[in-house]
């Protein structure tokens, strides 16, 4: 009865391992959380690889307990989806300052040798986020 039970006990032990592995931060490369203004401002680079090529953007208001206040999923440039409109999409040198989030914008084209290097912001005014601004 012993050995019965601690294989059981094996098992249990081997699935819960296994299942933290599968769990969804293995598609996030990048999270950083930092005060602006009033509220907390919160950003998730998730994997180019992954299903969800994207930057989650949040505000958060940190006196009623973190409440979303304002989002916005970067997920597209010009019109084209990271997943289906560029051969390869890369997010560099994330950074938030007092009144926006930047950071750099790497695509590459479906075809041909084109590469856009795109320096790309998200106004933080208020409770307010702004929409993708890139040049």
């Amino acid at each position: 009865m012993k050995n019965c039970f601690s294989v059981v006990l094996g098992l249990s032990l081997s699935f819960i391992v296994q299942a933290g592995e599968i769990s969804i931060p293995s598609y996030i490369n990048t999270l950083e959380t930092s005060r602006v203004g009033d509220y907390i401002f919160r950003y998730v680079l998730f994997s180019t690889e992954s299903d969800f090529p994207c930057i989650r953007t949040e505000l958060l208001d940190p006196i009623n307990n973190r409440a979303l206040v304002d989002n916005l999923d970067v997920c597209a440039y010009d019109g084209k989806s990271f997943s289906e409109g560029f051969a390869a999409v890369s997010f560099n040198n994330p950074r938030i300052t007092e009144s926006a989030f930047e950071f750099e914008l790497q695509l590459f084209a479906l075809r041909g040798p084109e590469e856009y290097n795109l320096d790309c912001s998200i106004e933080i005014s208020g409770a307010k986020l702004g929409s993708l601004e890139c040049h």
